[in-house]
């Protein structure tokens, strides 16, 4: 889970269950933190040694109780039950004491168990909507490629290929520059470049004739972008491979 999605989640089950919760790592280093206040409740009530054999006990139970002498009660259980390395969740301090309700906020025991589920619910809502956009952008990035490697010798326009992909081209350059970690004009200008390579090794059409033919509107824009890519100008790269 991403840090801003344990986040996200940490903020939406503070919303519905009113108990602060913090995340620790496996060094038992608090490194999220939701509605609690300064100073740490936690680091004031826990040391890392008790944290430590707390973990430790995840592998063995899926839920652990920790109850002071005061009647501060923690609930500890794992970010990812698949995954204890992730570290765990600290939920609390509460009581389950009726008597302390004036003092801290009241959950009766047998409720905790529902709270966790609900924890563990918003948490795989979360990670669902991250892995369907995640798939969203990788169908419409690979249809975007398979698109210029068809028509990379035609003009190309953005317009023209978010309009065939559906989106708003202001959108498709988002997703396009996150997967690809280039613009779209930038990729599709290298796929043109690589296609150039092959007929400037066969060292019979013109330079011109070339860059017209993998879709460069002239000569004098496809031996700037060649040279900027390959690091050498078309005439060069067909000397130095003829």
């Amino acid at each position: 889970m991403l840090y801003t999605e344990l986040e996200n989640v940490m903020e939406n089950f503070y919303l519905c269950s009113h108990l602060a919760l913090c995340a620790i790592n496996k060094n038992n280093h608090v490194f999220l933190s939701m509605g609690h206040t300064i100073p740490h409740p936690l680091e004031q009530s826990l040391s890392k040694e008790t944290l430590a054999t707390l973990q430790e006990r995840l592998s063995q139970d899926s839920l652990i109780h920790h109850v002071l002498e005061d009647g501060r009660t923690f609930t500890i259980c794992a970010i990812n039950p698949k995954y204890l390395e992730l570290g765990c969740f600290v939920i609390g301090p509460y009581t389950t004491d009726i008597h302390l309700k004036n003092v801290l906020p009241f959950k009766p025991a047998h409720c905790m168990v529902h709270l966790i589920d609900l924890l563990y619910a918003i948490g795989s809502s979360f990670t669902q909507t991250h892995e369907e956009v995640e798939e969203e952008y990788n169908y419409h990035v690979s249809k975007a490629k398979d698109y210029i490697e068809i028509h990379y010798a035609e003009p190309i326009t953005l317009d023209a290929l978010a309009s065939y992909l559906g989106l708003h081209k202001s959108y498709f350059c988002t997703i396009f520059k996150k997967a690809t970690k280039q613009s779209f004009c930038s990729y599709t200008n290298m796929v043109r470049v690589e296609k150039s390579k092959d007929l400037l090794k066969e060292g019979t059409d013109s330079i011109l004739e070339i860059a017209l033919s993998v879709g460069f509107s002239s000569a004098s824009y496809f031996n700037t972008t060649f040279k900027k890519l390959v690091g050498m100008t078309p005439i060069e790269y067909r000397n130095q491979n003829i």
